[in-house]
């Protein structure tokens, strides 16, 4: 062999003893850790927004009961998740020993309102205490729902002397998303609003800095717009639409019932800005477009109802 093709041996050599060093000494970059599963167990909230509009409107249309007052079908319907709720359970195949699931009733600030920590409600469903609300005593969960919703109706109306034409200062949805107690990391949370309209509060004039819009003119100036115009504006103005109250919700999924159009906007177009700017609202948050869903009071019919809770509870998250 000749020394000009040695070399070329030697060199082709160390060439490929150089590479394999460079891969012995180079650390390997570590694979990104496993997506943590969420778990198979769910965290419901139930909220109710003490409105002064809650007793003021009557149902109509295909409402749940047409004539009744909608806080009186907000009570019904509360009794009618319960019960959807335990239907799952006795059909579902999951194993009861597996359970670990917590429904809660809430409204905010609870000072505003008196004797409502009372009515409140936490329920924790495991294996110890699934028996409390299954078989022979399944009724527990949706006959407490409806009358603890009925009592803090009640309470509500009793401290505002029953004055049908306004004066309770209503819930504040905005700090109530800032406190952020309906979310568990981890969990698959559902969150049940029970309202009139829009995540509105005059407690929030006062703080300019949680609307994109000044003050009350904040939804006013989309009005007599249809989807596509506002779709547009907010593509091109990113400061339209209310500013988050807090981040990180993508583990959350959230139904929001009794929205009803009233005021000025024609009904179409304040239906599609009630359902644009709640969708967007929270997206903000980090909720998943798909996972939010308006249902109002019209639509709330049992055959609708039913469907829709069954999506808020078996759909299948990412």
């Amino acid at each position: 062999m000749s020394k000009k093709n040695i070399k070329r041996i030697f060199i082709g050599v160390s060439i490929i003893v150089a590479i394999l060093l460079i891969r012995i000494c180079t650390p390997e970059t570590p694979p990104p850790p496993p997506k943590k599963a969420l778990k198979d167990n769910l965290n419901i909230t139930l909220f109710l927004d003490l409105s002064d509009h809650l007793d003021t409107t009557k149902a109509s249309g295909n409402s749940v009961d047409m004539g009744k007052y909608r806080f009186e079908n907000f009570i019904s319907i509360a009794e009618k998740f319960g019960k959807y709720y335990i239907k799952l359970i006795t059909e579902s195949s999951k194993r009861l020993n597996t359970y670990d699931e917590k429904i809660h009733l809430r409204t905010h600030p609870v000072a505003d309102f008196p004797n409502v920590n009372e009515y409140l409600i936490d329920f924790k469903l495991n294996k110890n205490t699934l028996g409390n609300y299954v078989k022979t005593n399944e009724s527990v969960i949706p006959t407490s729902l409806k009358n603890s919703v009925n009592n803090i109706f009640i309470d509500c109306a009793e401290k505002y002397n029953n004055n049908h034409n306004g004066g309770y200062p209503g819930s504040n949805i905005y700090s109530y998303f800032q406190k952020k107690d309906f979310y568990i990391h981890n969990n698959k949370n559902l969150l049940i609003i029970f309202t009139d309209g829009y995540p509105y509060h005059d407690h929030n004039k006062q703080h300019k800095d949680r609307f994109f819009l000044e003050n009350t003119l904040w939804k006013r100036q989309l009005h007599n717009k249809d989807l596509s115009e506002i779709e547009s504006l907010f593509e091109a103005d990113s400061t339209l639409g209310l500013k988050k109250a807090t981040e990180n919700l993508k583990n959350l999924r959230v139904l929001i019932i009794g929205t009803q159009p009233k005021g000025a906007n024609p009904v179409s177009f304040e239906k599609d800005l009630m359902t644009f700017l709640w969708s967007d609202w929270l997206q903000k948050m980090g909720v998943e477009e798909h996972n939010v869903k308006l249902l109002f009071m019209e639509d709330c019919t049992n055959p609708k109802l039913e469907s829709t809770f069954n999506w808020l509870l078996t759909a299948q998250w990412p």
